[in-house]
């Protein structure tokens, strides 16, 4: 009960310090079992260890997300060194859905780090700043329509390259 209380204090109630070793036990175990499964000459993935995969990197970077809204926006930037490692995490190990789990996760956090100060501002901007912000994302969106097939081809090119690179990858 002592060490609990101390425990409790010391990390003062931050969900990383649960969320995160939780998240990548999952991921350790994981990797061992299909480790085994090799060995065996097992299909080396199943579709509980991708559930087990996915909810362990879900661990990994939720907590970062939940406490920029609840704590503090910097904990955005932790998301992006988080989404960061498991990228690598997934080129390491040549494994796709980690790689693109963990770029996605980099992409929401770069998002919260401009999103979630944005959004404290913009209750004490004057109307016409929120307004004038406003049409400033329509002629965006605008542009962004207009460029829609020039940014297909792009996509579809950078996913073909993004297959050739990853050939062989699970």
């Amino acid at each position: 009960m002592l060490f609990r209380s101390f425990a409790s204090a010391a990390l003062g109630g931050n969900a990383q310090w649960y969320t995160v070793p939780i998240g990548g036990a999952l991921l350790g175990v994981e990797e061992i079992e299909r480790h085994e499964r090799r060995v065996l000459g097992q299909p080396v993935s199943t579709r509980l260890g991708r559930a087990v995969e996915y909810l362990g990197m879900t661990l990994v970077v939720s907590a970062a997300y939940f406490q920029t809204f609840t704590r503090s926006a910097s904990y955005a930037f932790l998301g992006v060194v988080l989404g960061i490692a498991l990228t690598g995490w997934g080129a390491l190990t040549r494994v796709r859905r980690r790689a693109v789990f963990g770029v996605m996760a980099t992409l929401l956090s770069l998002v919260l780090v401009i999103a979630v100060p944005l959004a404290g501002v913009l209750p004490g901007a004057p109307p016409a700043a929120i307004w004038l912000g406003l049409a400033g994302a329509g002629v965006l969106a605008l542009v962004a329509a207009a460029s829609v097939e020039r940014g297909v081809r792009l996509v579809r090119r950078g996913v073909d390259r993004l297959d050739h690179s990853t050939e062989g990858w699970e």
